[in-house]
């Protein structure tokens, strides 16, 4: 009886209908809104229908419309500035834009990984996983690049070590806990050891990829598509099927 009374006081409850085993409250959608709130609502559909409709028909140079429709006052916003009605119509206006329209080809997934506190970064499409190094078995008469074999999960896995292809510098010794990046490579599979793994889904803009500075001439530039920033720090994106196919790392030798 409480609950009714405090529903009846606000006038959204038309009747109540009694049944042997339940009791429905029947309620008045009339009431829902107040007079100032329906007006809100239809302000609102009004100017967003006008918005589509000037949107078709009002040619994009004539900015000064554009303008003067954004300075109209609406009760659904009616102390908004100027530049505020600007960046509301910038969102409506992207929100608009139909996903297809979108240019996701601009933006590439990578990997980023240390070598020597140097920041590389690896196209994720030719990720397989990640992996902790344990037991590691040498190959005999093998380059010093060519670190040895593992096996993972039944799969014999080659490690390899770039430092001497990226950086000039020899190779370093499996110590415990270190890590490395399975790379498949059109039907290349091999083990790449990295310092440490910062990131596995870092979304790069690639217009945002610029030259390798000059400054920097610890690189072999040859094997690198690019450099940007990740966290304030200059990131070299590997190119990684040339560093596989043209960098020497396949020994196709018989002893």
């Amino acid at each position: 009886e409480l609950l009714v009374e405090q529903q009846a006081n606000i006038n959204i409850i038309a009747g109540i209908v009694n049944f042997p085993d339940d009791i429905f409250i029947l309620n008045e959608p009339k009431q829902w809104l107040e007079d100032s709130e329906i007006k809100q609502v239809i302000s609102l559909s009004n100017y967003l229908q006008k918005e589509n409709y000037d949107n078709y028909n009002v040619d994009e140079t004539q900015t000064h419309d554009s303008e003067s429709l954004l300075l109209q006052k609406s009760i659904f916003y009616p102390n908004a500035t100027l530049e505020a009605r600007k960046v509301l119509k910038q969102r409506a206006d992207h929100l608009r834009l139909p996903t297809k329209n979108q240019d996701f080809h601009s933006f590439k997934t990578l990997a980023v990984i240390t070598l020597n506190d140097h920041l590389f970064g690896i196209d994720l499409e030719m990720v397989r996983e990640f992996v902790e190094i344990h037991q590691v078995t040498p190959i005999p008469c093998c380059p010093a690049h060519i670190i040895g074999n593992m096996n993972l999960r039944g799969e014999i896995l080659t490690l390899v070590d770039l430092r001497g292809l990226l950086l000039n510098l020899p190779p370093q010794g499996i110590v415990f806990g270190s890590k490395a990046i399975v790379i498949e490579v059109e039907g290349i599979v091999a083990g790449v050891i990295v310092g440490e793994i910062y990131d596995v889904m870092f979304s790069l803009n690639l217009q945002k990829v610029m030259a390798i500075p000059k400054t920097i001439n610890t690189i072999n530039e040859q094997y690198c598509q690019g450099a940007t920033l990740y966290n304030e720090k200059t990131m070299h994106i590997l190119d990684i099927p040339k560093i596989f196919l043209q960098g020497g790392l396949i020994v196709d030798e018989v002893i």
